[in-house]
């Protein structure tokens, strides 16, 4: 999928941090909280859906998690949860910044890009 598709739906759910450190170490193995999971739908060996429906991908929030972050980066609430919603968008987009250096970068220039135009 390339970030000029349209139609698609993302399902967002927010959470407790204690539901979300449940997520998390049921379908990721860690146990601690954090600010956001993807669950991607269109996965696969060519990273391209070959179905025909619209779901994107569900995205899991922890709004204690995202409250508690803002400082740290320093932002407001607003601006952490808006970045929080692109990482996790950019995800069920394909971007791993846990696969390599050179992706990490990507999607940090992705997510900076990104946050300026909606702010």
């Amino acid at each position: 999928m390339d970030e000029e598709e349209e139609d698609v739906e993302v399902g967002i759910l927010f959470v407790s941090q204690r539901a979300i450190q449940h997520y998390n170490r049921e379908y990721r193995g860690i146990d601690a909280p954090t600010d956001v999971l993807s669950f991607a739908m269109r996965e696969g060996d060519t990273g391209k859906w070959e179905g025909k429906s619209s779901l994107l991908g569900d995205l899991v929030i922890s709004l204690e998690k995202v409250y508690e972050e803002a400082p740290l980066f320093q932002r407001g609430p607003r601006e952490q949860l808006l970045f929080v919603l692109i990482h996790g968008l950019l995800h069920l987009l394909g971007y791993d910044h846990e696969s390599s250096r050179n992706e990490a970068a990507r999607m940090k220039r992705r997510e900076t890009q990104l946050l300026k135009k909606i702010l």
